[in-house]
């Protein structure tokens, strides 16, 4: 079994430009359109919240800005990796909301991320994920 730096090789000399440049617009609309969904929501909910939860919401807020602008600038010249990140970004913005907003039913958003995987990788990614996120979930 290969690392992931030699599949992403493999993956790039075996595609030709036309299914290369596929996978990268469908990436870059994934990432904008969920990472954008996710970003308006936090903008608005946290400008209309009170003072004193106001700051959790931009903390995510800030989190998914970079996580999703640092992989659009990424995925053009490393789309697996841009593919991880934000991945882990996106897992990284819902455990933050549970935390922080102390509400449990935000688990619910945890059932998207491997379908996104799937999408995105491959069927290992979404079944990674979807260990992690049962993991996570057993361990709270």
């Amino acid at each position: 079994m290969g690392t992931l730096a030699q599949w992403q090789k493999e993956l790039e000399t075996t595609l030709p430009d036309t299914a290369r440049a596929l996978v990268q617009e469908t990436l870059s609309t994934i990432i904008l359109s969920v990472g954008g969904i996710y970003l308006v929501w936090f903008f608005f909910v946290g400008l209309q919240r009170s003072e004193l939860l106001q700051w959790r919401y931009w903390v995510v807020f800030i989190e998914l800005a970079l996580i999703t602008s640092f992989s659009i600038k990424l995925h053009k010249s490393h789309t697996l990796l841009a593919e991880s990140l934000w991945l882990a970004g996106i897992f990284v913005a819902n455990i933050l909301s549970i935390i922080l907003f102390e509400q449990t039913q935000l688990v619910i958003f945890f059932m998207l991320l491997p379908f996104i995987a799937v999408i995105l990788i491959d069927w290992w990614a979404g079944l990674c994920m979807e260990l992690i996120i049962i993991a996570i979930i057993l361990g709270f």
